[in-house]
């Protein structure tokens, strides 16, 4: 697996490119929020951008904690949602 660290469980089936998606209390909620707040599309960006981030920390040679590392990459383009848009 990767340097990224996190007491949490796998998430996901398998990890990609040995990326687990972090399953602890906090990214369940996160999970949740941003599936019922985002669209498919961004959704799935974000978890794509999870993935690029973790290996970007492993590639030189960081540590990371997966839960923050994960808010951070779901949450960074939660203000393109309409809700988000809508209270502009």
């Amino acid at each position: 697996m990767t340097s990224i660290t996190s007491s949490a469980t796998n998430a996901s089936p398998r990890p990609v490119a040995g990326i687990a998606i972090p399953d602890g209390r906090l990214a369940r909620e996160i999970t949740e929020l941003v599936r019922d707040t985002a669209s498919p599309l961004l959704y799935n960006h974000s978890r794509r951008v999870l993935h690029w981030n973790a290996l970007t920390t492993v590639r030189r040679g960081l540590k990371s904690d997966a839960e923050p590392l994960y808010a951070g990459t779901m949450f960074h383009d939660m203000g393109l949602t309409p809700q988000a848009v809508a209270d502009v």
